[in-house]
């Protein structure tokens, strides 16, 4: 998920607003590294995670102070992704 891939850049050559509605859920707990910026949650930087593109869409951003693999055990993310597809939005 570089930024500026070719992989990531297609991703987003087609808008989905109006189409999909989605929230962009993302952790920033990351620790220096070699090979990602200072602003990661370990595996993915947040500009990666935060694509302009994907924000422009979204209904929703939330940030999380989690690493790649807790913010999936994060009880306040699992009770907001929860209320998000039961209330529909």
């Amino acid at each position: 998920m570089a930024p500026g891939s070719s992989y990531q850049d297609a991703l987003f050559k087609r808008s989905l607003n109006g189409l999909v509605q989605h929230h962009i859920l993302f952790g920033f707990r990351g620790k220096g590294s070699y090979s990602l910026p200072k602003s990661n949650d370990g595996t993915v930087s947040v500009a990666s995670q935060l694509k302009p593109e994907a924000q422009l869409d979204a209904a929703k951003i939330y940030g999380f102070d989690e690493d790649h693999v807790s913010i999936l055990e994060n009880r306040a993310v699992i009770k907001l992704v929860d209320h998000i597809i039961s209330s529909g939005n």
